[in-house]
Formats: structure tokens, sequence, C-alpha cells
């Protein structure tokens, strides 16, 4: 039973109390006994459980929204805000619905340690993985998850069949008893994360609504009285999710009462991430919620359950935004301000040199060959082995020009600071005479990020004269001219793969490393790539070479 009501009969309690005769009064303190009495008893007749949710938070300090001058979230802030719901309901608890170890800067250069030692600080409870958690390879995973004071919730993890333990630790479904109420939890990660990321040999990802029944199954068995699933899965997948774990129902308190009336659906509750924006839905009675991105909200949901029937009696859902309002938490922030002390200063360390100026300049890198091009393409090229590599003139960003000397961690991320990954893509000689014509299709403007930049395998020559469509007069790989049955392993970004710019002929090309089986294939995002290019060459003599031609 809520408490307003109780409050509210109890308020209008005194409030008689102040106009009856000294006659009446003894009579009215003993109806106002009953009342108090009935009010204990209401308010022992509710237990209540409150959730916490994050999901997809990759930055330890606030950050701008698109097209936002304010700036949001922040962990200090989020601390603060946990701590204050923790004093009205010690039956707190807050979980994370995936992605934190990357990407970002501080984690290119910390790989995800900054933010699990600060979700120890803040209490978190659960985590759910997310498809970014295998971004630096499962054994950095694996140590992260061991670094972390809070259990990883993983249904749908599977070690290799000759592997007698789970490689990573995490664990299939948690049981947690909150006051009288026990809640179930199961974890769901999507399996594109095979393709998307680094998983491994020894990780498999299985079917969700699968691995989900298994788990419900066995929490089941434990006499749980209600079920939340953390998910990282896309919103369409949470919705079959529910519907296919509808058969799970609560227990009645009478176990003989099979009275489907008196039955409710065992899981309660989806908290999901992946999307980065707020989503909300309902399917069959049983809410989907995500919460964005980096901390801008943070989800509250208070669960009230019947203490006798321990049956859940209402659901109040809240947004609480994490803005300049709430005051950072000054042992958080102690904590992120260390983190940035040591970021600045890595940043700030020399990673090689250039013996020739680099050309980062917008308006060259949309139109024509640049050398700072030429090295990305060939630096993806040698890091992944494929027949030759592309890079999109819009990626590469700063818009200056670098001079001869030092090259800094800071310079090479103001240069590709989107934390794209590299993939590779399996590319007929047809696709790619289209996908070539796409690159200079608005050479005109000298401002279209498709122009591609192209490594050293490849010679393009074109005519900016000729229609669209037509411009491409010759292209070569390894000096042979392509033909429309060739085949082609081609290095780039998962966000060329994935259509961005315009390439919606790449959507549908096959990844030649969907299962990665070494560590050549592993995926890397494109500082990294470039990182590790110049640590290996030291100093670097980028030239333009002519494998981009104009007529």
């Amino acid at each position: 039973m809520p408490s307003m009501p109780v409050t509210r009969i109890l308020h209008h309690s005194g409030f008689f109390i102040k106009h009856l005769t000294k006659r009446a009064l003894p009579s009215l303190l003993v109806n106002l006994a009953f009342l108090l009495w009935v009010g204990a008893v209401a308010q022992a007749e509710e237990v209540q459980v409150t959730l916490l949710q994050l999901n997809d938070v990759y930055q330890m300090t606030p950050t701008k929204l698109m097209g936002s001058t304010r700036e949001t979230g922040g962990l200090a802030r989020v601390a603060t805000l946990k701590k204050a719901v923790e004093k009205e309901n010690p039956n707190t608890v807050f979980i994370l619905a995936g992605d934190t170890l990357s990407p970002s800067l501080a984690s290119s250069v910390f790989k995800g340690k900054q933010m699990i030692a600060l979700w120890n600080q803040l209490g978190l409870t659960l985590a759910g993985l997310g498809n970014h958690e295998f971004d630096f390879g499962p054994n950095v995973l694996k140590q992260r998850i061991q670094d972390s004071t809070f259990p990883w919730v993983a249904s749908n993890i599977q070690s290799a069949p000759e592997e007698e333990s789970n490689q990573l630790g995490t664990i299939p479904y948690k049981i947690l008893s909150l006051g009288s109420i026990k809640i179930g939890f199961l974890g769901l990660l999507t399996p594109e994360t095979e393709s998307s990321s680094y998983t491994g040999k020894k990780i498999a990802i299985t079917d969700p609504v699968v691995a989900a029944q298994k788990a419900m199954a066995i929490m089941q068995k434990h006499h749980v009285d209600a079920v939340i699933a953390i998910t990282h899965l896309y919103l369409d997948d949470d919705k079959k999710l529910v519907q296919a774990l509808s058969a799970f129902q609560t227990p009645t308190a009478d176990h003989l009462d099979n009275n489907a009336k008196n039955k409710k659906p065992l899981l309660k509750l989806v908290a999901g991430g992946h999307e980065h924006i707020v989503l909300q839905s309902v399917v069959d009675g049983i809410p989907i919620l995500k919460v964005g991105s980096d901390a801008a909200f943070l989800g509250r949901y208070d669960l009230n359950f019947d203490a006798d029937t321990h049956q859940l009696t209402s659901l109040d859902i809240q947004l609480m935004p994490v803005d300049e309002t709430i005051e950072p938490d000054p042992e958080i922030q102690a904590s992120i301000n260390q983190y940035t002390t040591a970021l600045n200063a890595s940043l700030n360390q020399t990673v090689g040199q250039t013996t020739a100026p680099l050309n980062a300049r917008q308006q060259d890198n949309r139109s024509q060959e640049t050398n700072l091009g030429n090295w990305i393409a060939d630096s993806f090229q040698k890091k992944y082995q494929t027949d030759f590599a592309i890079v999109n003139g819009g990626s590469i960003r700063s818009n200056t020009v670098y001079p001869v000397g030092s090259i800094t961690q800071r310079q090479l991320n103001a240069v590709q600071p989107f934390g794209n990954t590299g993939v590779i893509l399996k590319v007929s000689g047809i696709t790619l005479k289209t996908l070539f014509e796409h690159s200079v299709s608005l050479i005109e403007t000298k401002a279209a990020g498709r122009f591609l930049q192209v490594s050293r395998q490849v010679d393009v020559v074109v005519d900016p004269k000729k229609p669209v469509g037509k411009r491409i007069v010759k292209l070569l790989v390894n000096k042979k001219q392509v033909k429309p049955t060739d085949s082609f392993s081609v290095a780039m970004t998962d966000f060329l793969a994935g259509g961005g710019d315009g390439y919606a002929m790449l959507k549908h090309c096959p990844r030649l490393n969907t299962k990665r089986n070494s560590s050549t294939h592993s995926p890397s995002k494109e500082i990294d790539i470039l990182i590790e290019a110049l640590k290996r060459e030291k100093t670097i003599h980028p030239a333009v070479d002519g494998r981009i031609q104009f007529l």
C-alpha cells in the first residue's frame, strides 16, 4: 500500500484534534491510536526496492550533448544522486546495462581501468556486458572483471567446449535478497559483438532468448519473486525477449493455486542499453527502459511489492537529470581529477617523429591525395594485412599542418577523434568501381567527407569533368586493372562499413573478420592503429606519391 494515503489519514486526524472538546478527546485518542496502528500495518504491507540504472557510460566527466551548450553527466554528480536515493531507501540496487570500457580518450590510454576504479568507488551493484567491453580483447576484459568489486552478469556468454570454466569471470545470473523480496537478474549481450568487437577464439555469444529462458528456469527454481533483465540489445530484440519470457510466471501464495488470474509474469522490467538515446517501451505490460548515454540521466525505478504475497503492486519510473544543478561528490571528483592529470601527462608524450609536415587540412583531405591520408591508409593496410585500405577524408580532422619533428598522442587524437573501429570487408570488383565513383561524386565542392584516401596498393585516375558516375578513368590494385569479377579484402572503419558518408554499397559486403582468430584481425580504434604504427616505425616519412591523380 502506498505511503501517501497513510500520511493523509494521519494529517486529517491531527486537524480534527484542534476542533474537539476535552470530553471528546479521549475517544478520539483511542481512534487515533487505532489509525496509527492501521498506518503501521499498511506500511508493513509494502516492500519497496529501488533500481538505479545507467548504460553506455564512457566518460568520467560531464559532456555536452550534440547541439547543446549545457554539460550533462559526470560520475561525481551521479554519486551525489545515488547517495541521496540510498538514504531514502536502503534497498537500492545500482546497475550498469553495458558499455563503459571503451571508447573514450581516457580509455585509449588506460584501457578502461579508470572506469572500473570509479564504478568500484561508486558502489555499483551489478553490471551487464556491452559490445564495447571487448574492444581491447578478451584478456583485457578478463582483467577488468577481476578488478571489479561487483559481479558482471552475462547469461549468453559461453566459453569453448574444452574450457571447464567461464573464461571471463562473468556469472549467468544473480539473485539478491532485498528485504523479504528475492529478485533475480540476468544479463544479455548482442551476438553481433562477435563481428563488431574482439571476442577472441574461446568466447561465444549465444542466442539471447535461449540463454534467458535457461537462466529464468534456474531462478524460478530458486523461488525468486521477480526477475530484471539487464540487456545490451537493440530495442526490437528486447521486445522479442519479453514476449519469449512471458511463459515464466510468479508463484502464488498458495502453491496449489493454478488460477492464471493470480499469476503474473516473472519478468518485471528490462533495463537496457546500446542505442545511446532515451527509449521507453511496454510489451505485454513489461516496461523496457534505456536512459541514453554518458549519464545524462539516471534512471530510478521504485518497485513496490506486497509484503505478504510478494507480488509487484506498482512501479514508479523517473528519469533524473544529471546536470549542473547537482553538486559533484568530492571524493569521486578527487579520483576523477587524478585520472585527468595522468591522462594529460600521457597525451603530451611523444609517440614518434615525422620528417615531413603532416597535412591535416580539411579541404585537402576531402579533395586530393595527402601525405597524412596516405600514411593513415597504409597504417590500416599493414595492421590488417589486407589487399588494400581506404579512409574517408572526413574522418581526418584538426584542419591544420603539423610541423616536422615530434608527434604527440594528443595530436594523433586530434587527427582521429571519433573512436571508430577497424574492420575488413570482402568487396567485389563491381562494387569497388561504384565505391570509387561515389568517392569523387562531389569532388568539385572540395568539402565532401566521402572522398577516399587510399593505401599504396591502389592507383586511381579521376576525370572531374565527366558526369557523376563516370569519373573513374582508371582503377588499379597492385598495378592490375580491376575486373567486375575480382574480389578484394579491404580494411576500413566500421563507420564506412556501416554505410557512413553515403557508402550504402558497403553495408551488404561480407565481413572477413566475423570470427577473429588471431591478433592480426583484432579490431582496434583508429587512434590505436596510428599509435601502433608510429611506435613501430619510430620515424615516418609521409609523402604524396601519385596514387590518386586527376586529369
